[in-house]
């Protein structure tokens, strides 16, 4: 458990919680391992959690419609991804296959939501750890140039907002304001 918990104190998105919270976590984490060529998720397959990379690599891979393949990015120990289940409705992206033996650490959405419900402040600290990566250029793919302003945005998403309070109102019409202007938006919040 010991080694669960210093891999979660590397992972940004959850490195905030408080000690006691990521040893309940690390105990009920599961370890996993998949030979090298392994398919870890199916492009588009939904995120079943929180994968933290505890060694090995994976690679991102985005499969075309003729079934050709390209490495979009890596993954090496201590990174994570699956910052989707964070969202009311997601859906993987591209496919991650295992790029030599590799073992992660998943947290299963479930016992992600558990652990917020009990203490609703391990959301804003989740919310920092994705803003801290988005701020660090973490993101960027390995070997990849900035991306030119003018390339428009990196990938879209269909976006339901729901609520008829006045921010809400507000917030929607602002970004559909957004939308039909063609323009690109971050949205980072709170549920």
């Amino acid at each position: 458990a010991d080694a669960r918990v210093a891999l979660l104190d590397r992972c940004d998105v959850v490195a905030g919680f408080d000690q006691a919270t990521k040893v309940a976590i690390a105990g009920r984490a599961v370890l996993r391992s998949f030979p090298r060529g392994a398919v870890v998720r199916a492009q588009g397959a939904a995120h079943a959690g929180l994968l933290i990379v505890a060694d090995g690599r994976l690679d991102e891979v985005e499969v075309n419609e003729e079934g050709g393949e390209r490495v979009l990015g890596s993954l090496g120990p201590g990174d994570w991804t699956g910052d989707g289940v964070m969202l009311a409705a997601h859906a993987g992206g591209c496919a991650l296959v295992a790029a030599a033996d590799t073992t992660i650490l998943e947290l299963p959405e479930e016992l992600l939501r558990e652990f917020v419900a009990a203490k609703p402040d391990l959301s804003r600290s989740m919310i920092a750890g994705v803003q801290s990566r988005l701020k660090s250029g973490k993101v960027r793919l390995p070997g990849a140039a900035a991306r030119p302003a003018a390339a428009g945005p990196a990938g879209t998403a269909e976006v339901t907002i729901v609520g008829s309070d006045a921010r809400v109102t507000g917030a929607r019409k602002k970004v559909e304001a957004a939308a039909a202007a063609g323009k690109s938006a971050l949205i980072c919040g709170e549920a």
